[in-house]
């Protein structure tokens, strides 16, 4: 499907896209200049702070790097969701956990975790010696 979307993103004629807030759209990604669907968190006047619905990178994009989505890119389920730690409050969380995180739970190794939906749609994963860890190098602050 990404050959699909830069195929219909590089040959789009019009003015540029200007999405309201919450409303899908395909974006260009700055690392590496590929197209991918994009929601739009806050529009702004040059650009747009969007989140990448299939990878759940942030990021602010301007408005020429913003294409109007068609049906055939929303067939697809959005892959990314909104996960967040229990017992972590999501204010003030510092830089260095996520280094911190990264060490306590390496790549391919496997953790056991529980985890709930809220009624919003957003997981809360417990991962009870991560948010310990976390609290007591002060990287964040307990719910």
């Amino acid at each position: 499907m990404s050959g699909l979307m830069t195929q219909y993103c590089e040959s789009y004629v019009g003015s540029c896209y200007e999405p309201r807030q919450g409303e899908m759209c395909l974006a260009k990604f700055s690392e590496d200049g590929l197209w991918y669907r994009a929601a739009c968190i806050e529009p702004c006047l040059t650009s747009c702070l969007l989140v990448f619905v299939d990878y759940g990178n942030i990021e602010d994009v301007r408005m020429e790097d913003i294409r109007q989505i068609t049906d055939t890119f929303l067939e697809l389920p959005c892959i990314a969701h909104h996960a967040v730690l229990k017992g972590v409050s999501e204010e003030g969380v510092k830089e260095a956990a996520k280094e911190c995180i990264d060490k306590l739970l390496p790549q391919n190794t496997p953790v056991t975790a529980d985890v709930e939906m809220t009624s919003d749609g957003v997981y809360k994963i417990d991962i009870p010696f991560v948010t310990e860890t976390l609290i007591a190098e002060g990287l964040v602050k307990a719910e």
